[in-house]
């Protein structure tokens, strides 16, 4: 392929997709929109679990030192009383 058809070709890929990209720019500009939201979103709920950690941190920093003597999975214990934690505050928020 003589180097004339390469330039050509690949000029002629790169104005397709240039098209592609005006005639889809509506949609591409919806998705990102949607995904700057999902960063908020998750950014918030990242922030609310940190909160409601550090409180669950606070109230059984006795029971840490606790379970590890107990010979408990220190993680998969934390994980548990973690997961009620936050089931008993939904509760609380909701009622």
């Amino acid at each position: 392929m003589a180097e004339s058809s390469r330039t050509e070709f690949f000029s002629s890929i790169g104005k397709k997709i240039d098209h592609w990209i005006e005639e889809n720019k509506d949609v591409i500009d919806k998705i990102n929109t949607e995904i700057d939201e999902k960063k908020v979103e998750l950014k918030e709920t990242s922030e609310l679990l940190e909160k409601h950690f550090r409180d669950f941190a606070k109230e059984n920093e006795d029971n840490f030192s606790k379970w590890k003597k107990e010979g408990k999975d220190l993680s998969l214990t934390i994980k548990e009383k973690f997961e009620s934690f936050l089931r008993r505050n939904k509760n609380e928020e909701d009622s």
